[in-house]
């Protein structure tokens, strides 16, 4: 994978399978990361940060506490760990790790909107156009949790069928 923006090597940079002296980046890459870092967090929690920063990269200090390490296969569960011992860095780090890795989401609500708004529908309103894309993208999220509601209700049924069963039986023994 190509990265060539100072938000992907920032990400990179962030996670925990890539710290140590092993996993050393060019002069011209960590610069561009500090860069990336400094437009992002305010002048007052810049020292503090960058001394984070700096401590993670080295896993030294705080930071390289075995709890922390422990968690290298899952970047969010690892920086809300710590979150007590770094929490101007994890705040950026969680922050940068929440953002979608891709643009998928963005170009199936466009396609979407192609889907609805076509030749024949052209007069719509942006607010009528805006509802029925809303409503076509959130039903599957509908059906699945109505038919999740189905089944559960389907198995207390079951539950309760099954429970006055054993009661019948056993009341029929004495």
């Amino acid at each position: 994978m190509t990265q060539s923006q100072p938000i992907h090597w920032a990400a990179k940079a962030l996670d925990p399978s890539n710290c140590g002296a092993s996993r050393d980046y060019s002069q011209v890459i960590m610069t561009s990361v500090l860069k990336f870092f400094q437009t992002h967090v305010s002048t007052e929690d810049w020292p503090d940060f960058n001394r984070q920063f700096s401590a993670f990269r080295r896993q030294d200090t705080l930071l390289s506490e075995p709890i922390l390490w422990s968690v290298k296969h899952d970047p969010i569960a690892r920086w809300e760990l710590a979150g007590n011992y770094a929490p101007e860095l994890s705040q950026l780090a969680i922050r940068l790790w929440l953002c979608p890795a891709n643009s998928m989401p963005s170009e199936r609500a466009f396609s979407v909107a192609n889907y609805v708004q076509d030749r024949f529908r052209s007069n719509l309103s942006t607010e009528r156009t805006s509802d029925l894309i809303y409503v076509y993208m959130n039903t599957g999220t509908l059906r699945r949790t109505t038919e999740m509601q189905r089944k559960q209700g389907d198995r207390l049924q079951l539950r309760k069928v099954r429970l006055d069963t054993v009661w019948k039986v056993r009341s029929n023994e004495y």
